[in-house]
């Protein structure tokens, strides 16, 4: 299976056992460390074929820096002025994921939507995961709040797709209570600033 992540780099830089003896390249001028890092990477990385041939490559770089030097443009994503490499999800088969952030344009909240009842009208909003520093964490929205309404109307399936992001609005918030097993309105509403480009970072805590 090719693997695609930058926990590989301390597998790496943690495994120097490699011998020239055991070199399947023939060229036993690589150093111990670089030569395992180039064979492991040509063997189980995602984007193995993109990776520079042995011509040229510098095996007299520290192994950190001669990682990277392998490393595929396709893997990670720019952010600002550097390219960041991480692992993520290109695509699912059997349908998308459930992310609802769109980093270009959002409030900056993960949400999945139940119907309240049986009628299938009304919908009540989970908050899965708020982005530091958008909209919705200036607000003060936080995992597990339920959001009930939208501009004081309910949430049902016309309005459910704009919590992705759109003008400013006010969020009627339940939190639910495990001792009553209900859910209680809370007096504050949410005000959220219109959407706007947000920043996730790929690594969650």
């Amino acid at each position: 299976m090719k693997i695609k992540t930058l926990l590989f780099l301390f597998i790496c830089l943690s495994l120097s056992a490699y011998k020239d003896d055991d070199d399947p390249s023939g060229n036993s001028d690589r150093p111990d460390t670089q030569a395992w890092i180039e064979d492991t990477m040509r063997e189980h990385y995602y984007w193995y074929n993109e990776i520079p041939v042995a011509g040229k490559l510098n095996y007299a770089n520290d192994p950190e820096t001669f990682f990277y030097s392998l490393l595929s443009d396709k893997d990670g994503k720019v952010r600002g002025s550097k390219h960041q490499y991480f692992s993520y999800i290109k695509e699912l088969t059997g349908g998308n994921t459930r992310s609802t952030i769109n980093e270009e344009y959002s409030y900056g909240f993960e949400f999945t939507g139940i119907y309240a009842d049986k009628t299938h009208q009304d919908i009540l909003a989970l908050v899965l995961y708020v982005v530091k520093d958008s909209p919705a964490d200036d607000a003060g929205l936080q995992r597990g709040d339920w959001i009930t309404k939208i501009n004081d109307a309910p949430v049902t399936d016309a309005n459910f797709a704009s919590l992705s992001g759109g003008e400013a609005c006010s969020l009627t918030i339940a939190k639910w209570d495990p001792a009553t097993k209900k859910f209680v309105l809370q007096n504050e509403k949410i005000n959220l600033a219109s959407a706007r480009k947000v920043e996730d970072d790929p690594v969650y805590t």
